[in-house]
């Protein structure tokens, strides 16, 4: 699997290069090369193998009974006792009503969510190939490839993005409650819609940074939040996870890489804005999991995977920089620096494509 997926990032980024050199004279041909990628993702998320996670989402898939079964037999113990979200149970019900296959699970799955992202780049990015190469690097591999309910969420929160434009909360919240019916953490999501107007200025980013480091400081996570629900049943969940061997290795490279990218994005926030339209709708999506990740610092592990619905953002914010100069060889720059970003990032994943 390390050999496909290293392959399909060298010709992503040349292609990305392609995108950013000769956006207007090959529009078209970038278009029809930007479906077929999606296209290509589709059947290597859906036919991969021995990935992380693999087994157990194989596993499950093999002891969950089909619907008609559960509803002949009104046995519906599995559904309320398996610590999976309902949705994604359901569908693995559903599948099994045609066949007792995982791949053919994976195949839908994956024509769900990479086709979401399709139609989101398509709609969001500047450059369609370049947006498509840091979402293979910053989350394909990790949510199509490992975490795939999750991986599912994202992808109907990254759809719902055309009701936080609009302020369509009743649209809005349908979304969240059907990608929460895929992976809990995207609940966190909610909080999104009221402060999703708030255009970014130097002032606005002073005030975020103070605020997210005091959080960090007087590690609110474990003085307050665990402290205080310590007794309830889903913190339980939670300090159980927070015990395990995943978190071993855990670091805050992530929130620290991010973290500068949002910095320097905010620099530009003048310029960026009139670039790009959803330049602050995007920023606030980043600054709320950057937010997020600042609440755990001693669990970055469990901290990213709330927040990691809000690096969708980076898909859209990171091409911006090509823009904000016309001078080609500042283009070129850019662009071998995100494709710098996208293996650095391809490298620190390489754990869950490979186990």
């Amino acid at each position: 699997m390390i050999e496909i997926t290293t392959i399909i990032l060298s010709l992503m980024s040349i292609c990305s290069i392609g995108d950013v050199l000769f956006k207007s004279s090959l529009k078209k041909y970038i278009q029809y090369l930007f479906f077929i990628w999606c296209i290509i993702l589709i059947f290597i998320a859906g036919l991969r193998v021995d990935t992380a996670d693999y087994k157990a989402y194989v596993n499950l898939f093999n002891w969950t009974p089909n619907i008609i079964d559960t509803i002949i037999n009104n046995e519906w113990n599995f559904f309320i006792f398996t610590r999976e979200e309902i949705g994604y149970l359901l569908l693995n019900s559903l599948v099994k009503l045609f066949t007792d296959e995982s791949s053919f699970l994976f195949l839908i799955v994956a024509t769900i969510s990479i086709s979401l992202y399709y139609k989101c780049i398509k709609m969001y990015a500047l450059f369609p190939l370049v947006s498509l190469l840091i979402y293979f690097s910053f989350i394909y591999c990790v949510k199509e490839l490992a975490q795939i309910r999750q991986g599912m969420a994202i992808a109907i929160f990254l759809y719902s993005l055309r009701y936080l434009i609009y302020s369509n909360f009743k649209k809005y919240i349908l979304c969240i409650g059907l990608a929460g019916c895929f992976h809990l953490s995207i609940w966190a999501m909610l909080f999104i819609y009221p402060i999703r107007k708030i255009k970014v200025n130097t002032i606005n980013i002073f005030i975020f940074f103070i605020v997210s480091l005091l959080i960090g400081l007087f590690d609110i996570a474990n003085n307050i939040i665990i402290n205080l629900f310590s007794n309830l049943e889903i913190m339980q969940r939670v300090l159980s996870y927070l015990n395990s061997e995943f978190l071993d290795n855990s670091n805050l490279y992530r929130l620290y890489k991010y973290l500068m990218i949002f910095l320097f994005l905010g620099m530009f926030n003048k310029i960026l804005r009139k670039k790009y339209i959803y330049y602050d709708l995007m920023m606030v999506i980043l600054g709320y999991g950057l937010f997020i990740m600042s609440i755990w610092p001693k669990y970055p592990f469990f901290g990213e995977r709330f927040a990691a619905p809000c690096w969708i953002s980076l898909i859209f914010l990171l091409p911006t920089i090509i823009e904000l100069s016309n001078n080609k060889i500042y283009k070129m720059i850019m662009i071998l620096l995100i494709i710098g970003l996208a293996i650095n990032s391809y490298i620190s994943n390489l754990g869950l494509i490979s186990v």
